[in-house]
């Protein structure tokens, strides 16, 4: 074999070994960015069941399964964190931008982390309000709107019964004039209750 040809099988061999030390250089560089990730991310939401833990978290809010909770993370600063009751999945947000999600988060710290939200917060999550078949935080609804729930339930008239109980209800004092006189052939007018008579004074009119 001539000198060319070892040449040539050199220079082919030093370039697939360099394309292979490449890839390979590649896919490390890779690794240890991902898990150099996971563990941030795992040391971030440590920081968060820590700060749970230790009463170091506000609870903001809750609208249905939605809960908002405010805290202060190292390297981050003030976020807001938000947990999903049904699914026990934990968000954090700062200023209106998603920065974390618990995807790469050990599973155990997770638990940990929604056990220790419904523990700390259990009072404040579950005094709610239902508007229109949504749930809301009674404190933040009333901040928000600047009143007093009961109060504006007494004035409403809103009742405990459902929308058809209210309708039957309404509907029980509503007459016509055939009722009415039936009413009076049987029992006779003195013994008309008083929305009858009402009925019939404004009929009259």
């Amino acid at each position: 074999m001539g000198y060319i040809s070892i040449y040539i099988l050199v220079l082919v061999l030093g370039v697939y070994i360099g394309v292979f030390f490449n890839r390979w250089s590649t896919k490390l560089s890779l690794k240890i960015e991902k898990m150099k990730l996971v563990k941030d991310v795992n040391d971030h939401y440590l920081s968060l069941l820590n700060n749970i833990n230790n009463k170091k978290t506000k609870f903001k809010s809750r609208v249905n399964n939605t809960i908002y909770i405010g805290t202060k993370l190292p390297d981050l600063g003030k976020v807001e964190v938000v947990y999903l009751l049904d699914k026990g999945d934990v968000v954090v947000f700062k200023d209106k931008r998603c920065i974390l999600t618990s995807e790469l988060v050990d599973i155990n710290t997770l638990e940990q982390i929604s056990n220790s939200i419904n523990m700390v917060h259990y009072d404040d999550i579950n005094d709610v309000i239902e508007i229109m078949g949504m749930l809301f935080s009674r404190a933040d609804f009333e901040k928000t709107f600047n009143l007093n729930f009961e109060d504006m339930k007494n004035k409403m008239n809103i009742s405990s019964g459902s929308d058809i109980d209210r309708i039957i209800e309404e509907n029980e004092y509503k007459f016509d004039i055939d009722s009415i006189l039936d009413r009076i052939s049987e029992v006779g007018i003195e013994n008309l209750s008083p929305e009858e008579k009402n009925f019939l004074d404004n009929f009259n009119k």
